[in-house]
């Protein structure tokens, strides 16, 4: 007759204590020291921050990006591939790929790395842009 009561655990038993039931697995994440502040993070090119680069998590990238912000190390966002930029409140912008976000210090850094500004959200600057296009 098989005893179907459960078995008593009064406390750790020793097979809960044991060295083998606590081994490290084969890949063991390491945890870096994250640095906050726009001191610490370098841009991955002058002046242009890469979403990505922001952190290894989500809550990591959108902290450090709150930290640049308040510190004035970022003022405008950007679109990789099509090399646009704009506020950062821009709804055309808050709806891109997490891959394909940059970020600027200010405009003049954005003109420096070839960006056009946006047509929704800096509708003059764009139309001066478009304009400077056709004639030159």
């Amino acid at each position: 007759m098989v005893d179907e009561r459960e078995p008593q655990r009064s406390g750790a038993s020793s097979a809960f204590r044991s060295s083998s039931c606590r081994k490290k697995p084969e890949y063991w994440p390491i945890c870096r020291k994250i640095r906050v502040g726009a001191a610490a993070l370098r841009p991955y090119f002058a002046g242009m921050y890469h979403h990505l680069q922001l952190g290894h998590t989500d809550f990591s990238r959108s902290r450090q990006l709150a930290l640049l912000v308040r510190s004035g190390a970022v003022t405008l966002g950007g679109y990789k591939k099509a090399r646009i930029y704009g506020t950062l409140r821009c709804s055309a912008g808050q709806r891109m790929k997490t891959a394909n976000r940059v970020f600027f210090k200010d405009e003049a850094e954005a003109l420096a790395h070839g960006y056009r500004p946006c047509a929704a959200c800096l509708p003059e600057k764009y139309r001066r842009w478009k304009n400077a296009q056709e004639t030159g």
